[in-house]
C-alpha cells in the first residue's frame, strides 16, 4: 500500500514541478501542498519507490526544465528542503541545485539547517559500521555532505552569513565527528584546499566549540590545525596525526605499525595465524617454498585486509584464477601490449613460476608478489593485475612488508582524516630494475 501512495505522490509531484518551474502560479500552489502531504508522510526506506527518492525526484523535476522559475525555486526552497529534511536518503540533495548561484544568501538558513538534520539523522556507530563502505551509502552522512558543499560554495561576501549559520547550529562531540568524517571524506585534494568561505567557517565554529571536549572534538581540531586552518590556541592538547612519508619495507616493521598506530585486529581484519600444513599445501600448489617473509607473515596473519592477503586457500584458488584472466586478455588485447606510464604488461613477470598471489582489491584487481623480479628497493614487489584493463600491471609496493604497512595505513589515515597523505604514499613512483623482461610483440 505505501508504495503505491509513493508512486501516487511522486507522479503528481513532478507534474507539478515541472509546471511550476515554467511559471504556472497555480501548479505551484498544488505543489506546495503535495510537498506538504509528503512531508507528513510516514518515512518509508524499503522497496521502490523510497520516500526519499519521491522527495529528491520531485526536486530534481523542478531543476530539470530549462531557465527555470528563479523566483518560484525562492518561494519553493522552504518546503523543497522541508521535505529531503523529513525523509533523508543516500541519494542527498539533486546536484544541479546550486544554491548559491541560483537563490544566493536567502537559501543560506535552510542549507543551515539542512546539515544539521543530516548530522542528527546519523551517527558515528552507524558510520564506523560501514567499514569500508562509502558512508554516502548512509542517508544523514549523504545529506550532511551535500549542504556543507552547497554552504562551502558561497563567494567571499556571504562567508559571514555562512560562519554564522552553521556556528549557530546544535554541536555536540558526537556531531564534531561526523563533520571530521564528512571533511576527510570529500575534501578530495586535502582540507588544506578549501576555500575562504570553509576556511571562514571552521574557524567560527572552531571558536564556538571550544568548550567541547572529547574524541570528536580532538579528531576535527587535530584536522583543522594540521590543515593550518586553526591556530594551536584553538586546539590545546591536540598533536594532529601524521603518515610517514616513507613506509618500512620488512613485515615485521610494517606489523608493528598497528601498535604505533593503535589499531587493533579487527580495524585491520587480522586473520589467525596459518597452520602448518595450510602453509605446506600452499607451497606445494606453487611448486616452491615460499619466501621468508612470506612464510613470516601468514605464520602470524593467515588473512589481512578485507581481501587484501590470504588465506592461504584463497591464494591458492587465486593463482588458477589469475592464469584463467591472464589467457582471456591475451585475447581481448588482439595482439596489443601495454605501454602507458608506469604500466607493464603482466607476461613479463612469468606470473605461472613467480608469482604468488596474494588477494583483491574490492573492485576485483589482483594482487600478486612477484618473486623473480626487484623493485628499486632490491626486493620482491607487489603487483596489482588490473582487472579491467588487458595484461595491464602496475606496481603497487616495492615488497611485501610496504605492501602490508599500505593495508595498515589505509585504515589509520581513514580514522584520522589522512587521505592526502596516504595518497602520495599509494602514487609515489616505483620502478622495477630487473627480472622482468616485456614480451615481444608477435610478428606480422
Amino acid at each position: 500500500m505505501q508504495t503505491e501512495i509513493y508512486e501516487e505522490l511522486e507522479a503528481r509531484g513532478v507534474t507539478l514541478a515541472r509546471a511550476a518551474a515554467s511559471g504556472d502560479l497555480e501548479a505551484e500552489g498544488k505543489l506546495v501542498e503535495t510537498l506538504g502531504e509528503l512531508t507528513r508522510a510516514p518515512y518509508h526506506n524499503e522497496g521502490w519507490p523510497r520516500s526519499g527518492s519521491v522527495a529528491y525526484a520531485v526536486f530534481d523535476a523542478f531543476l530539470q526544465v530549462d531557465d527555470g522559475d528563479r523566483e518560484a525555486l525562492r518561494r519553493l526552497v522552504g518546503p523543497f528542503m522541508a521535505v529531503l529534511m523529513a525523509h533523508p536518503d543516500h541519494l542527498g540533495v539533486p546536484y544541479r541545485f546550486e544554491p548559491a548561484e541560483m537563490l544566493g544568501p536567502s537559501a543560506i538558513p535552510p542549507l543551515a539547517r539542512l546539515l544539521g538534520r543530516g548530522l542528527a539523522a546519523t551517527s558515528r556507530a552507524a558510520i564506523e559500521g560501514l567499514d569500508y563502505v562509502n558512508p554516502l551509502n548512509d542517508a544523514g552522512f549523504r545529506l550532511a555532505t551535500d549542504a556543507l558543499e552547497r554552504l562551502f560554495a558561497y563567494e567571499e561576501e556571504a562567508g559571514e552569513a555562512v560562519a554564522t549559520a552553521v556556528a549557530a547550529l546544535e554541536w555536540n562531540d558526537e556531531r564534531l565527528w561526523l563533520l571530521f568524517r564528512v571533511l576527510a571524506e570529500h575534501a578530495v585534494t586535502g582540507v588544506a584546499a578549501l576555500g575562504e568561505v570553509a576556511r571562514e567557517v571552521l574557524v567560527r565554529l572552531a571558536t564556538a566549540t571550544t568548550a567541547i571536549t572529547g574524541p570528536g572534538a580532538d579528531k576535527l581540531r587535530g584536522l583543522l590545525l594540521r590543515a593550518k586552518i586553526i591556530p594551536k590556541a584553538l586546539a590545546p592538547g591536540v598533536k594532529p596525526a601524521t603518515l610517514p612519508r616513507k613506509l618500512p619495507l620488512t613485515v615485521a616493521e610494517a606489523l608493528a605499525l598497528r601498535e604505533t598506530w593503535g589499531l587493533s585486529p579487527a580495524e585491520v581484519q587480522a586473520g589467525r595465524p596459518a597452520k602448518a600444513k595450510e602453509l605446506d599445501v600452499l607451497a606445494d600448489r606453487l611448486g616452491r617454498r615460499l619466501p621468508k617473509e612470506l612464510t613470516l607473515l601468514l605464520g602470524m596473519h593467515a588473512s589481512l585486509g578485507a581481501r587484501d592477503i590470504g588465506p592461504p586457500a584463497r591464494m591458492r584458488q587465486l593463482l588458477r584464477e589469475m592464469a584463467e584472466t591472464i589467457e582471456d586478455d591475451e585475447e581481448e588485447a588482439d595482439d596489443k601490449v601495454p605501454s602507458g606510464r608506469g604500466q607493464y604488461d603482466v607476461r613479463g613477470f612469468d606470473p605461472g613460476k613467480k608469482a604468488i598471489p596474494l588477494g583483491s582489491d574490492p573492485s576485483g584487481d589482483l594482487y600478486f608478489l612477484a618473486t623473480g623480479a626487484k623493485s628499486g628497493a632490491e626486493t620482491a614487489p607487489v603487483i596489482r593485475y588490473r582487472h579491467d584493463q588487458a595484461l595491464v600491471a602496475t606496481i603497487v609496493a616495492d615488497s611485501l612488508g610496504e605492501f602490508v604497512a599500505l593495508i595498515l595505513a589505509r585504515v589509520y589515515a581513514r580514522r584520522e582524516g589522512l587521505g592526502p597523505e596516504l595518497d602520495k604514499l599509494e602514487s609515489r613512483r616505483r620502478t622495477i630494475t630487473s627480472g622482468y623482461k616485456k614480451p615481444k610483440p608477435p610478428r606480422e
